[in-house]
């Protein structure tokens, strides 16, 4: 009697290489797809808690912020106008450097402020890190709390379509 050797013939694993691959070229986009839609999803709830953060900071000091950091956490001491422990470093954080989070970038900008000093105005931009990789769609919100967004590549304003 002659017995086979046990194990797997070079056919069988090519059968089994091919429809791995087959798996993983169907899967990836479908993959990286949902990680945008995921980061888009995550930048609209951040504009939301940053529209929110200033509503609050304007009912507060009858004025919105003058700087993206003036939402945040204070360094040292009680909070006060410059730091109104309002949102997190992470969406607020000091010394004016850009906010990043889930693959998307924060541009807090001013109105301009009257002779008193109070800001009636502002807009907030969420722009993806890597467009076409971290996000699709650029987003725009401002003290009417509604976001708006472009997937065109364009910069987003108030006249862009609402979501």
């Amino acid at each position: 009697m002659n017995q086979r050797e046990r194990g797997f013939s070079l056919l069988e694993l090519l059968i089994v290489v091919a429809i791995i691959v087959t798996i993983t070229v169907v899967a990836v986009p479908n993959l990286l797809k949902t990680r945008m839609t995921g980061n888009e999803t995550s930048a609209m709830a951040s504009l939301k808690a940053m529209n929110e953060a200033c509503q609050m900071y304007y009912g507060n000091y009858t004025s919105y912020p003058h700087n993206q950091s003036d939402l945040g956490p204070p360094q040292n001491g009680p909070s006060s106008k410059t730091a109104a422990d309002l949102l997190d470093s992470t969406l607020a954080p000091a010394g004016g450097t850009v906010a990043s989070k889930s693959g998307y970038v924060f541009h807090y900008v001013a109105g301009a402020a009257e002779p008193s000093g109070n800001v009636n105005t502002y807009s907030i931009e969420a722009d993806p890190e890597s467009y076409g990789h971290t996000g699709e769609r650029k987003f725009y919100t401002d003290q009417t709390a509604i976001i708006r967004y472009t997937s065109d590549g364009s910069q987003p304003s108030a006249t862009s379509p609402q979501m």
